[in-house]
């Protein structure tokens, strides 16, 4: 699948690549990404002023469907579920440590 990765130093190390499809893991939910928002964070990641890991997939401001749970969730979280990504990058570092949802699944944990 195709997804927004930063993956060096430079604003030029910044773009669309091919990705492996993300793991679910036992307390994980994978969710189909609907729409992805940019927020300031991003830009400041293209721009090499906000820490981050690299390779990452960007985005972190995302709604989508739960299409599928780790053996671990419990019934709180059914696939066909509607969610929203927390808005606070630090909460769970996704697009900044952990793949973001500028790509069409994301896996995060629950």
């Amino acid at each position: 699948m195709k997804a927004l990765v930063k993956w060096g130093c430079g604003k030029e190390k910044m773009g669309i690549r091919q990705v492996a499809k993300p793991s679910v893991g036992q307390n994980d939910l994978l969710i189909e990404v609907a729409a992805v928002g940019i927020c300031g964070s991003d830009l400041h990641i293209w721009r090499d002023e906000k820490e981050h890991k690299e390779p990452v997939t960007l985005g972190h401001e995302y709604a989508g469907v739960v299409t599928e749970k780790g053996s671990e969730v419990g019934e709180e979280w059914q696939v066909g579920d509607r969610i929203c990504g927390d808005l606070e990058t630090e909460k769970g570092r996704i697009g900044t440590h952990v793949n973001g949802a500028y790509a069409p699944l994301l896996s995060i944990p629950k």
